[in-house]
C-alpha cells in the first residue's frame, strides 16, 4: 500500500508539473498584450517606446522557456506575482478571498453528498414507487437546469416573493442556503443516481435475496449489507463533482454577489490580467490532482478488492 502511494503522489506530481507548462503556455499565448495593458494604464495614448520598457520591466521580453521557469521557481517559494490590475501580491488578494469560496464549495458539496445519498437510499428502499420516480424526475431536472437560471428562479421565489432569505452578500448562515442549494443541486443529482444504481446492482446480487429468504428487513439490508458497495463509486463521483462545483462557483459567486475567490477569476478574464489568471489556473489544477491523488488513495484503502489486486500487481 506504501509503494501504491508514492507511486500516485509521484504520478500527481508529473501531472502538474504538465498543466503548469500547459497553463503557462496557453495563457502567455492568448489574445492581448501585458505590456500594451500596463503602458496603457499608465499613460493613455502609451506610444511603442513605454511599451517596450513596460515589457523589458515585467521581463516578457526573454524567451518563453526562460520566463516560464523563473515563473515555475517563483511558485515554488510562493510568489505567484503581482496582479496587473490591482498591483497587488496575488497570494494575498487570493487569501483574503478564498475563505468566501471554500464557504460555498463545502457548503454545496455537503448538500449534494447528503441529498444525493439520503434520495439514491430512498429510491433503493421504495424502487418505481412515487418516490423513486420524482426523484428521477428531480435529478433530471437538476442537471438540465443552468445554474445561473435555477439561481435567479430561487432569488425570485425566497428573496423577492416570499422574501425569507437574502438575496445577496454573505451576511450570515441565511445567506449561505441559496447559493450552496444552488451550485449544489446538480452534482447532489448525479450522486442520487450513482447510489441508486449501485444500490440496485448489490440489492440484486444472490446474498441480499438470501438475507431477504430468511426474514431480514429490506431497510437493514440496504443500509447495513448493500450501501458499502457503493461507498468507492459514490467517493469517485463526488471527486468528479467537486471540481464540477468549484468551476461553477464562477457563476454562483457573480449571481449571489460573493467576491470570492472565483469572482477574483472571472475579474482576472475580463481584465486580461494574465498573473492572476495564470496562478488562479495552476492552483485550481493542484487541488482537483490533489483531491484525485486523495480519493484513489482511499478507495484503495476502504475496497479490500482493491487492496487485493494492488497486492497482488506488485508482486
Amino acid at each position: 500500500m506504501v509503494r501504491f502511494i508514492l507511486r500516485r503522489v509521484a504520478t500527481a506530481i508529473l501531472v502538474l508539473a504538465v498543466a503548469s507548462v500547459a497553463v503557462f503556455t496557453l495563457v502567455t499565448l492568448a489574445p492581448g498584450d501585458p505590456a500594451q495593458i500596463v503602458a496603457e494604464r499608465r499613460s493613455f495614448g502609451a506610444d511603442r517606446e513605454m511599451v517596450e520598457r513596460v515589457r523589458a520591466e515585467l521581463g516578457l521580453d526573454r524567451p518563453l522557456p526562460v520566463r516560464y521557469l523563473d515563473w515555475l521557481g517563483d511558485v515554488v517559494r510562493g510568489d505567484l506575482g503581482t496582479s496587473l490590475r490591482t498591483n497587488g501580491e496575488i497570494w494575498a488578494e487570493l487569501r483574503e478571498r478564498t475563505p468566501t469560496t471554500v464557504l460555498l464549495v463545502v457548503g454545496a458539496t455537503l448538500f449534494a453528498l447528503i441529498a444525493g445519498v439520503g434520495i439514491g437510499i430512498l429510491g433503493a428502499l421504495f424502487p418505481s414507487g412515487l418516490g423513486d420516480r420524482l426523484s428521477r424526475l428531480t435529478a433530471l431536472a437538476a442537471v438540465s437546469i443552468p445554474s445561473f437560471y435555477l439561481g435567479a428562479l430561487l432569488v425570485l421565489l425566497f428573496a423577492v416573493t416570499l422574501q425569507w432569505l437574502p438575496s445577496e452578500g454573505v451576511s450570515g448562515p441565511a445567506s449561505w442556503l441559496l447559493p450552496c442549494l444552488t451550485l449544489g443541486l446538480a452534482s447532489g443529482a448525479v450522486l442520487s443516481r450513482v447510489v441508486r444504481v449501485g444500490l440496485a446492482e448489490a440489492l440484486s446480487s444472490r446474498y441480499v435475496t438470501t438475507a431477504l429468504s430468511r426474514g431480514r428487513g429490506r431497510t437493514g439490508i440496504v443500509l447495513r449489507d448493500a450501501l458499502p458497495n457503493v461507498a468507492v463509486p459514490t467517493l469517485t463521483a463526488l471527486a468528479t463533482q467537486i471540481g464540477v462545483i468549484i468551476t461553477g462557483a464562477i457563476v454562483i459567486e457573480a449571481v449571489f454577489s460573493w467576491q470570492g475567490a472565483a469572482i477574483y477569476f472571472l475579474e482576472a478574464v475580463k481584465f486580461r490580467d494574465f498573473p492572476v489568471l495564470q496562478a488562479w489556473l495552476l492552483l485550481f489544477a493542484a487541488l482537483f490532482v490533489t483531491i484525485n491523488t486523495a480519493v484513489d488513495i482511499a478507495a484503495r484503502a476502504i475496497d479490500p478488492r482493491m487492496r487485493r489486486a494492488v497486492a497482488e500487481g506488485m508482486t
